[in-house]
């Protein structure tokens, strides 16, 4: 009896595995705000482990300020009219960019680096942007991909404006 009962438990195991799935955060301030603030995200869970999808899907023409460095498990833009700001930080991501809107690489054109780090073999795609504002020097803004790393970029989606696209 005690073997069957081992073996139900196993097969129960096996049958729903142990994958563990991304969970969506949705951003909820129509105005302009900070990555960092909990009241902006659903939940007040803000954004910050690799197993969490930022969406950027409220309505609206907004920005979101991106203020601290932080890890996540990808990031979808699904409002055309949305802004991520990145100045001067690190967005680290674990999965798949998103893009319908704009994501903008050192917003202030400062002297301090601010990059997008892909993590894991990644898609960027969407209709949107991403604009790399370097002004000073090209590594002030910059995408930079981790060695053994693939990042595929669909054709509708554009990067441009002047920094580094680089392989670490």
């Amino acid at each position: 009896m005690n073997t069957c009962n081992a073996l139900a438990i196993a097969s129960l195991i096996a049958m729903t595995g142990t994958t563990v799935s991304a969970q969506s955060i949705d951003w909820l301030n129509a105005l302009d705000g900070n990555w960092n603030v909990a009241g902006n995200w659903v939940g007040g869970n803000i954004p910050d482990t690799n197993t969490e999808i930022a969406v950027l899907g409220l309505s609206g023409m907004y920005t979101t300020s991106l203020t601290n460095n932080y890890s996540i498990g990808g990031l979808e833009i699904t409002n055309p009219n949305a802004t991520l700001s990145i100045n001067p930080n690190v967005l680290s991501l674990f999965g798949d960019i998103d893009n319908d809107g704009t994501i903008v690489v050192n917003t202030n054109a400062s002297t301090f680096n601010a990059s997008i780090q892909i993590a894991t073999n990644s898609f960027l795609g969407g209709n949107g942007s991403v604009m790399l504002n370097g002004v000073t020097q090209t590594n002030d803004a910059s995408i930079n991909v981790t060695l053994e790393t693939a990042l595929t970029h669909q054709a509708s989606h554009t990067i441009e404006g002047s920094g580094q696209l680089t392989g670490m």
